[in-house]
């Protein structure tokens, strides 16, 4: 009977620990999301929600028209403001995602009486979808090396302002060690710690590292300490190993084991603590980089003098005069560069 009810507060405990968990990591990616969305804030902050360069200035420019004109004259816009002289034709030149999904978004939006501009949601679609694409490296870190990995990974995907294609790959890798390397460390002081349950000797009776003692830790996470004389000494021969593995006519499968390497006390809480410096040290660079480097627009210029910062919008100043002061079938000559 006492049994059945240490089982029974076993398995309740158990749930409870999954469902805290579960809460836990919940709120966790919520917060990845918001960092991912946030972080790239800081030059509608800083700049108010302008397009910041010139190239997203086309593709504006294109979702504008499809937003007025629909989807099939998109596909049949020939541009003769584009690429002038010659023109271009919109249509089959243009890679359509970004501007189909920008349009899809607006839509949507204002389908639901929600009435923003083109501008803004060209503005926000990158900060929207690099709180997706947090989530999905979590998704994607999960299934090959758990919870805490995909955690890491997303985090480190979250913060990165400059999105390139081997981004996410560098980021679920870098996940992956980071995770495994506090799993190391952090398993190497849980084992050397007394523990009056299991047998196991206290902390000052323990020399990790020695050929004699051997660090195993079963599937479900119980660490046992073994001395490798004695199991060479008792090792049975191969057909008594058989006759245990097979009990009546279906074989016991020999639980699952992983060999840990254990570190002395000291050398993981120093590992532990140059883990978190490092991880500190790449947040602020992050920050600064989001904020900085990659926050200043290439059509606002600035300079900084012993009078503070001077703030050069010729370029916009340039694209008001021209749109208040002229038609809109005048050509305007140009130089690239």
């Amino acid at each position: 009977m006492a049994e059945v009810e240490a089982s029974t507060a076993a398995s309740g405990g158990d749930r409870l620990r999954k469902a805290s968990g579960g809460v836990l990591c919940a709120f966790t990616l919520l917060f990845i999301g918001v960092l991912a969305f946030s972080i790239r804030l800081f030059s509608v902050i800083k700049y108010e929600s302008v397009i910041h360069e010139f190239d997203p200035y086309f593709n504006y420019r294109v979702t504008q028209f499809l937003s007025k004109s629909g989807i099939y004259e998109f596909w049949n816009w020939f541009d003769d403001r584009t690429w002038y002289p010659l023109g271009r034709v919109i249509g089959g030149t243009v890679y359509p995602g970004l501007t189909l999904t920008a349009g899809t978004i607006w839509w949507l939006l204002n389908s639901i009486n929600i009435p923003l501009s083109v501008e803004t949601v060209c503005v926000f679609t990158a900060p929207i979808f690099s709180a997706n694409a947090s989530w999905a490296t979590y998704l994607l870190t999960k299934e090959a090396k758990g919870h805490g990995a995909g955690l890491m990974a997303a985090t480190i995907l979250a913060m990165v302002r400059l999105m390139l294609v081997l981004a996410p790959a560098a980021c679920i890798l870098s996940g992956i060690a980071l995770s495994e390397a506090f799993n190391v460390l952090t398993r190497s002081m849980k084992f050397q710690r007394p523990r009056s349950d299991d047998g196991l000797p206290a902390a000052g009776d323990i020399t990790p590292g020695t050929s004699n003692t051997a660090a195993t830790i079963t599937k479900n996470g119980n660490i046992t300490k073994e001395k490798t004389e004695n199991v060479s000494k008792g090792r049975p021969s191969k057909k008594n190993r058989k006759e245990k593995e097979w009990v009546g006519s279906s074989p016991v499968r020999p639980e699952k084991e992983e060999k840990l390497c254990v570190l002395p006390a000291e050398a993981s809480a120093m590992g532990i603590l140059f883990l978190i410096i490092l991880c500190g040290l790449y947040v602020v660079h992050c920050v600064w980089a989001a904020a900085e480097a990659y926050s200043a627009p290439s059509i606002v210029l600035t300079s900084h003098s012993h009078e503070g910062l001077h703030i050069f919008d010729d370029f916009r100043e340039s694209y008001a005069w021209l749109r208040h002061n002229t038609e809109v079938d005048d050509k305007v000559a140009s130089w690239w560069d």
